[in-house]
């Protein structure tokens, strides 16, 4: 009987270390997957936020296009309705050069590149123009 208890205790030792091993290699497994999980989830955030600079900067590029042309189009200014009263060409050309400058700064500020105090402090510098005050 001693041998065969013996043989048992020997079996049920091994299958415990076994399974101690086992939920070892799992908890490290299951914190390998977390870690892997958190890195996918900044990856998938810093893409999202390239993704958006991108479009900001798509969107920026346009309204410059569109701007440029407006300004060197007397005809093409006319279609913006820039106030109730008329203004001259030139008067509408210093208006959309003044959006596009506080577009550009509103731009830097959405990408990061202006904090919101140097942003505030740009266009308040901007807004004390006699031109764009009368705008």
């Amino acid at each position: 009987m001693k041998a065969g208890t013996r043989g048992l205790g020997t079996a049920a030792a091994a299958g415990l270390g076994l399974l101690t091993g086992a939920l070892a290699a799992l908890a490290a497994e299951r914190r390998t997957v977390r870690a892997v999980r958190a890195r996918l989830d900044r990856l998938e955030t810093q893409v999202a936020h390239s993704q958006r600079h991108t479009n900001l900067a798509n969107q920026q590029h346009l309204h410059w296009k569109l701007l440029s042309k407006a300004i060197d189009s007397p005809e093409l200014a006319e279609v913006l309705d820039i106030c109730e009263a008329p203004a001259s060409p030139l008067e509408r050309r210093q208006y959309l050069f003044a959006n596009a400058l506080y577009t550009n700064l509103l731009f830097y500020y959405r990408i990061g590149n202006l904090s919101r105090e140097e942003f505030f402090g740009r266009v308040r510098g901007l807004l004390q123009n006699p031109v764009v005050r009368e705008y």
